[in-house]
């Protein structure tokens, strides 16, 4: 479940992929959308595995920080240090990391606006998404060393929210997928959500990786 649960955190915060006219006018208009936020909290329901169907989660997002939960696992980012809490095991990890290596590896907003670089996109068809109009869009690596092999993208044609996220990750059985259950806009925020404190956790192992 652990290496399941790294792999999630990849997703949801600038992108310029190749394109066909009308997948670049749907992935530009959910890009703008996202970056007029100053801050916004995505809910969302994840299916991992047969047994990890349905994950409740969440990532708050502000500028370069994010605070990501699932089942029992929070990732926080503050811009240059990440933890990564392992509630069943009682750890926490501490790194130092870079922004862009913080966002591809741990921020599950990052595909919503800049992780298209390195893949191109296409328009597949107009569906419905529980009850809601959606228009779905393919992505594939344009080189054998991107995360994923294949997705799709399925945008709210009303909002230019997403509505679900679907990935074929290399050399795993199983398809991770997304369903956006809510995306609030300007949420308010304070620093304590971006950082982690020890010291409420009593007995905590702490694995600090920083230089």
């Amino acid at each position: 479940m652990k290496k399941y649960l790294l792999f999630i955190v990849l997703l949801f915060t600038g992108f310029a992929a190749s394109a066909d006219q009308k997948s670049d006018a749907i992935l530009s208009a959910m890009k703008k959308k996202f970056d007029s936020y100053a801050s916004y909290r995505l809910n969302f329901l994840a299916d991992i595995e047969e047994d990890a169907m349905g994950l409740e989660g969440y990532v708050i997002v502000q500028g370069n920080k994010f605070h990501m939960d699932i089942r029992n696992m929070e990732i926080i980012y503050d811009g240059k240090i990440r933890y990564t809490h392992y509630k069943d095991y009682e750890e926490v990890i501490i790194e130092n990391i870079s922004e862009v290596d913080a966002a591809l590896s741990s921020n599950p907003a990052y595909i919503l606006s800049s992780f298209f670089t390195d893949y191109d996109s296409k328009y597949i068809e107009g569906v419905k998404v529980s009850g809601k109009n959606g228009h779905k869009i393919a992505l594939t690596p344009k080189n054998d060393d991107g995360f994923f092999t294949e997705a799709e993208v399925i945008v709210d044609s009303n909002t230019s929210m997403p509505l679900s996220i679907s990935l074929t990750l290399p050399g795993m059985d199983n398809d991770i997928s997304f369903r956006v259950t809510r995306v609030e806009p300007n949420i308010r925020t304070s620093s304590e959500i971006f950082s982690f404190d020890p010291k409420k956790f009593p007995g905590i192992e702490i694995i600090d990786f920083r230089n």
